[in-house]
């Protein structure tokens, strides 16, 4: 896993042993499952699921132990199972939304390379390089969960 902040662009990758195929219905069905809600949410301890709505249009929402709501962003591409493209915007004002692209390759070893580019920051304005560093390490960890859960999916 590696990850990388210049000009204001968030990068990371991982290497997951499932089929291209699998990894992305791992990341898009089962986000509830693999994705640390209770330090990487907008209800930490009180988040219950995730789930995103899969199709362009469909939002990305989190539903707190109270059954409120928060939305994370909106699909903007859906190209299953190789690409998805989505708003970033976790319990805010959709103005400030930033934009994430997630790819899935085959590797030659039989798995599949997951790499997300984080763009976008200049909508977050005067905070877009502070905010840009703390994602770094922030989608490092992320993916670092999904590839542990999708480990122990084979």
């Amino acid at each position: 896993m590696a990850k990388v902040v210049d000009e204001l662009v968030v990068r990371s990758s991982v290497e997951v042993p499932l089929s291209t195929e699998a990894a992305f219905r791992l990341f898009v069905d089962r986000m509830a499952e693999w994705w640390p809600l209770a330090s990487h949410s907008v209800y930490e301890d009180d988040a219950r699921t995730v789930a995103i709505d899969p199709q362009v249009g469909g939002r990305i929402v989190e539903t707190g132990a109270d059954g409120a709501t928060a939305e994370w962003g909106v699909v903007t591409t859906w190209d299953a199972p190789s690409h998805i493209g989505f708003t970033w915007y976790p319990g805010q004002d959709a103005g400030f939304a930033t934009q994430v692209e997630i790819r899935f390759s085959a590797t030659e070893r039989g798995g599949t390379r997951v790499d997300l580019v984080h763009s976008g920051w200049e909508a977050r304005g005067a905070d877009a390089e502070r905010l840009a560093r703390a994602y770094g390490p922030g989608w490092e960890y992320v993916l670092g969960t999904y590839r542990q859960f999708a480990e122990g999916a084979e």
